[in-house]
């Protein structure tokens, strides 16, 4: 194997490496979001609820 096969396989290993991180961080990042949006509407409607109880 020459010098030129080895500089291939290690860009396509970073590049290949680089994809994975990528996912996975927009993965998290969506989860966090998902997350976050579940206890504001989650607030939200208990606020809600609280001024309809002090409405009656």
């Amino acid at each position: 194997m020459n010098k030129a096969h080895l500089g291939l396989m290690i860009g396509m290993i970073s590049c290949i490496m680089a994809s994975i991180i990528c996912l996975v961080l927009y993965l998290m990042i969506s989860i966090v979001w998902f997350v976050l949006a579940s206890i504001v509407l989650l607030l939200v409607s208990l606020l809600l609820v609280f001024i309809d109880l002090l409405h009656d």
